[in-house]
């Protein structure tokens, strides 16, 4: 039954694959490996309290099991009990000094208690260990990269992305620090992967008008939509009459409470909070887009503005 629910679990059956188990578990209670995967799909189902019991029932079965006390950490991460997970990750290198993702989790811990010498150290140790950790490499960049330090960033995000060519989270992060850096044409491009990214909470409007790349507008309707927080908006929202200029019909679709503040932008640009007939729209864009100059032909001075 154990088998049978890491084959429901990999189908991401998580709730069979919990009952089987538990049936592994009644037939064999000293079956800590029954254990650590109950902990682990109690973990995804996000039933924390009770994947920490799971996983400390594991370790009473069979105290030398690394794994336990790494997977044990991961559920006191979520639990935001952040000495405990560290203590946990500890052992878990004690027991499996050469595991690399054990060092990861530890930066991650050491990271989030802001002992961040520690963390880049052990993100280091991760890399060193496993030159392939696609997550490692990542990890290492956002510390680098708070720290910025921000060509050391760029190199693991480069990493990261090389090691997996569909990391959406590492590309994204890679725009980031690229724009820090000034490489805006390169940053923006990044950027686009947000919208795959899992940690990414913004959503698209659904619009049939495909995304503007900078063809010849003059005449033709233009949706542009916010779609991060309100400093992102209105840090950018002066390049839409731009758009105005080239002749372009614009409408920018922004949250109520913005409304007020962005009308006096431009009599030539439409500021609305909601939008009936998406269909209306021959092109859409987010309101940093005038600003990328992949798309956008005219120079732009990304720090002080449009330039004329």
């Amino acid at each position: 039954m154990n088998n049978r629910g890491i084959a429901l679990k990999e189908l991401k059956r998580l709730d069979e694959a919990l009952a089987s188990y538990d049936q592994a578990i009644m037939h064999s209670p000293g079956h800590a490996d029954a254990f650590i995967n109950r902990g682990n799909a109690l973990l995804e189902l996000k039933r924390l309290d009770e994947a920490l019991l799971s996983f400390d029932r594991a370790i009473a079965l069979k105290p030398g099991h690394a794994d336990a006390f790494n997977n044990r950490g991961n559920v006191l991460m979520d639990l935001q009990q952040l000495e405990e997970a560290l203590a946990s990750y500890n052992r878990a290198i004690a027991l499996k000094p050469n595991e690399a993702e054990f060092f990861n989790n530890r930066g991650n811990a050491l990271k989030d208690l802001n002992r961040l010498d520690e963390a880049l150290a052990s993100y280091g140790l991760a890399v060193a260990l496993n030159p392939r950790h696609a997550d490692a490499c990542n990890n290492r960049g956002v510390l680098l990269m708070e720290l910025r330090r921000l060509d050391e960033a760029l190199a693991s995000y480069d990493r990261a992305v090389a090691l997996k060519p569909d990391y959406a989270e590492a590309f994204n992060n890679r725009g980031m620090a690229r724009l820090l850096a000034g490489r805006y044409r390169e940053g923006w491009a990044d950027h686009e992967w947000r919208w795959k990214a899992k940690t990414f909470s913004g959503e698209r409007p659904k619009l049939d008008a495909p995304v503007w790349q900078g063809e010849d507008i003059a005449g033709r309707r233009i949706l542009v939509f916010g779609e991060q927080g309100l400093g992102d908006v209105i840090q950018f929202v002066r390049y839409l009459p731009l758009l105005a200029q080239r002749g372009a019909k614009v409408t920018f679709l922004v949250r109520e409470s913005l409304i007020r503040l962005l009308r006096p932008l431009s009599s030539k640009v439409d500021i609305v909070g909601s939008i009936k007939k998406l269909r209306l729209f021959r092109f859409s864009m987010r309101p940093h887009e005038p600003a990328d100059a992949i798309r956008y032909r005219p120079q732009i001075d990304t720090k002080s503005g449009p330039v004329s």
